[in-house]
Order: structure tokens, then C-alpha cells, then sequence
């Protein structure tokens, strides 16, 4: 039994371990779909920055730092954001430009991820929002670093394709740390500037895990996470950049699909357990535990080669005057029970009416027959059944003879009873 338990315990896993990780990896098509269609919608929005560039207008600008103000309110404000010069001259005004696409990414994700949009010129660097400009970048060699650094400075516009776009991955402890979509302006073939968005790599986390509460999955993102990994194909990476994978995580698979068997063992234990209620209820006398005399016409009635018993309490009538019907009811239960102790395998015991019971013996000889019925008998009169009184019992016996129908068996084993009673009862008697 135990044994039993232990191997369908393991083989219920084994499928519902084997069903999760098929559904994660029907679901991985999906997420990798939606986390690309997410980079292009990004993209699309960086684009659109390319056209205002080239039609903004130009203001003189002083060396120093320049932070944009809302003209309604007349204070200074992230949204604008900022910016530093390097030299005085004539810049493009870029702040309206700047909140437009701000406003059209916080559209497709959360504020709280967006880190920066950095326009990068050889003398100028413009954000947003303002708080991100540091003050100890105010010299002509960290900006034209910060220029160099995305390969844009004293480029060559043929050497990329027209409104060209680049995505620069960096992880940090194995996580993504940022993404920055990187967009280079051409004026006259030469580059002017780089148009840089810098998304927080936490963003991507939060998107997973909001993956996995709507459809149930355990993935997590990284540069080398999870079983089973799928690579994210990100549209205009940098060679350079790391790849980005995403995995299942396997703790969380094996521990859903141990819940998921322990859920299955105990709806197969109620299920089980409410089959055994009523089937026995629908199928097996509540006093005795014999089967019903009407199971018997719905399956039994066809069947051959039977010996047939049919049985009855001697003087139960008496018993049911003298001590009640309680006590009644408990000889017939106790007599029901000795019944059901004595039957061997394939052996079918009914309670036939009242105090009367039939047992079929399947392919038994008339000697085998008589000593199980004497057998009986003396169980039952040996048994307790009532204080100070010993019950006993009467019963008729026969075979069934070849392709004869049961039921003339049984009448025969009738007429044997009414015999063993007429003769002075607690007697079998075969015909």
C-alpha cells in the first residue's frame, strides 16, 4: 500500500512537472513576442525625436547650466528637464521636443523606469529630467567623452543607415542594470548629436512578473537566468552588448507541480472516499453489509454455474415479540457480518428479505457446498447473538444446473428451506 502510494505520488509529479514546462514553453513564444513588439514600440517613439530635431528652432546659449521652466507656473521642473554648454553659441531648443517623447514613453511604460532622455552634442548635453545633470560633468573633455563613449563623435552618417538606432544592454549582478536606445542625428552626412533614452533594466523584471501573474508562469530575465532558457532577440542591439536570456525558474516549477499533486492526491483520496460512500450505499445493505436484493436483478440475474444458499432465522418473529425490534435488527446485522467472515473470494452474499440472506458460490460441487453451509451454521449458532438464548438458522441448498436460469435455482433452494424448517429447523437441507 505504502509502496503503491510512494510510485503514483511520483508519477503524478512527473506529469504534472512534464505539463508545466510545456505550458512555460508554449507561453515563451508569447513573452518573447511581447517583449520585442515592447523594444519596437520604444523605438518607434525614439524615432519621432529625429524629425523635431532637424525642425526645431536656435537660441544663444551662455557656458553653464540651463534649466527649462514652465511658463505657467514659473518654477523649475523635471519635466523640461535641462541643460549645460560648454561654449557659448547658437543650440537647438529641445525642451518641448524632450517632454513630447517623455510623455509618449510613459504612455507604453511607468514613469518611475524612465532614467533620462540625453541629448549629446560635442558642446552640449541636454536631460530630462533636470535632476540627472550633475554639475562635476561641466567640462568640454566629460562631454566629449560621453559623446565618444556611444561611438557617434566625428562619425560618418554613410557609415550607418538613415535614422539608424542602436541598443545598448548593461547588467549588473547578473541582472539588467539599463537599456539605452541610442538614435544619431545627421545634418550634412556628419553626425550632430545622439538622442539617448535610458530605461531602468528594472523595468523589464517588473514586466515579467506581471507576465507570470496574468498566465501563471515562473520566468525571470537575466544575462544568464533560469532553466530552460530562451533568448531575447532585441531588435537593433549592439554586437557588443551582452545577451539577454530569460529562463523558468525551476525551485518555483517543482514546487507548482509538487502543490499540483498534493491538490490531485487529495481530490483522488475524496473522490475515492465518496465513490466507497455511495457506491456501498447504492449497492450494500446499511444493517448487514450484504449486497441488495435489487443489484442482484441488475447484474447477477444472467449468471451460471452457481451453488446456491438460500438462508433464514429460525423463530425470528418470536425473537422480534420478546426483545424488540432493536434487538431484532442487531441479530440480523450480527448474523450479516458472520456471513460476509466466512465468504472466500467470488463468493456473493445478499440479503435477500427481513431475516433471509442468499449466497452464491461460483462453480462449487454439492459436497464443497454442504460443508460450507454446515460451516455456517454452526458459526452462527456458536456465535453470541443474544443473551441467554442461542440463535440459529435454517438453509437450502442446490446447484444450478447447466443453462438454467438462476432464479429457478433459488426457487429450489426455497422449497430446501421450507424443508430444513418443516424437519425441526438449525438444519441445512440440500435439493
Amino acid at each position: 500500500m505504502k509502496r503503491n502510494f510512494i510510485v503514483r505520488i511520483l508519477a503524478v509529479n512527473f506529469v504534472f512537472f512534464t505539463l508545466v514546462l510545456s505550458y512555460h514553453h508554449i507561453k515563451a513564444n508569447t513573452l518573447k513576442y511581447r517583449i520585442v513588439n515592447k523594444y519596437e514600440s520604444m523605438i518607434s517613439i525614439t524615432r519621432n525625436f529625429h524629425h523635431r530635431y532637424l525642425n526645431t528652432e536656435y537660441a544663444l546659449r551662455n557656458v553653464g547650466l540651463f534649466a527649462y521652466q514652465n511658463e505657467k507656473d514659473n518654477k523649475h521642473l523635471d519635466y523640461y528637464g535641462g541643460a549645460m554648454f560648454n561654449k557659448d553659441g547658437l543650440y537647438p531648443i529641445l525642451s518641448k521636443d524632450l517632454y513630447v517623447i517623455y510623455n509618449k514613453l510613459s504612455e507604453r511604460l511607468p514613469e518611475k523606469y524612465i532614467n533620462s532622455l540625453e541629448v549629446y552634442m560635442p558642446s552640449a548635453h541636454y536631460i530630462l529630467p533636470f535632476s540627472a545633470l550633475k554639475n562635476n560633468e561641466l567640462t568640454e573633455h566629460k562631454l566629449s567623452h560621453q559623446f565618444t563613449n556611444h561611438g557617434f563623435l566625428d562619425s560618418d552618417c554613410l557609415a550607418f543607415r538613415e535614422n539608424e538606432i542602436t541598443i545598448f544592454t548593461s547588467f549588473h549582478n547578473n541582472e539588467i542594470a539599463s537599456n539605452k536606445i541610442v538614435l544619431p542625428i545627421c545634418i550634412n552626412l556628419k553626425i550632430e548629436a545622439a538622442f539617448v533614452i535610458d530605461i531602468d533594466g528594472k523595468y523589464f523584471n517588473q514586466y515579467i512578473e506581471e507576465f507570470n501573474e496574468q498566465n501563471f508562469t515562473q520566468y525571470e530575465i537575466g544575462k544568464n537566468n533560469g532553466f530552460i532558457r530562451h533568448k531575447i532577440d532585441i531588435p537593433y542591439s549592439n554586437e557588443e552588448s551582452e545577451n539577454v536570456y530569460f529562463g523558468i525558474k525551476l525551485i518555483n516549477v517543482i514546487f507548482i507541480s509538487f502543490i499540483l499533486t498534493l491538490i490531485a492526491e487529495l481530490v483522488y483520496l475524496i473522490s475515492c472516499h465518496l465513490y466507497n460512500v455511495f457506491y456501498k450505499s447504492a449497492f450494500y445493505d446499511s444493517m448487514t453489509g450484504c449486497l441488495r436484493r435489487n443489484i442482484f436483478e441488475m447484474k447477477y440475474k444472467s449468471i451460471r454455474n452457481y451453488g446456491v444458499i438460500l438462508l433464514d432465522i429460525d423463530h425470528f418473529k418470536s425473537i422480534n415479540d420478546n426483545y424488540g425490534h432493536a434487538i431484532g435488527d442487531r441479530i440480523i446485522s450480527s448474523v450479516g457480518k458472520v456471513i460476509i467472515e466466512q465468504a472466500h473470494k467470488n463468493v456473493l452474499n445478499f440479503r435477500w428479505g427481513g431475516e433471509e440472506f442468499l449466497i452464491l458460490l461460483p462453480n462449487t460441487s454439492k459436497d464443497a457446498l454442504q460443508k460450507y453451509a454446515e460451516k455456517l451454521r454452526e458459526n452462527i449458532e456458536s456465535s453470541p447473538l443474544l443473551d441467554q438464548k442461542i440463535v440459529t438458522v435454517s438453509l437450502g441448498l442446490t446447484e444450478q444446473k447447466h443453462q438454467e436460469n438462476i432464479h429457478l435455482s433459488i426457487h429450489r433452494a426455497d422449497i430446501g428451506l421450507y424443508k430444513a424448517k418443516s424437519l425441526g429447523r438449525n438444519q441445512s437441507y440440500y435439493i
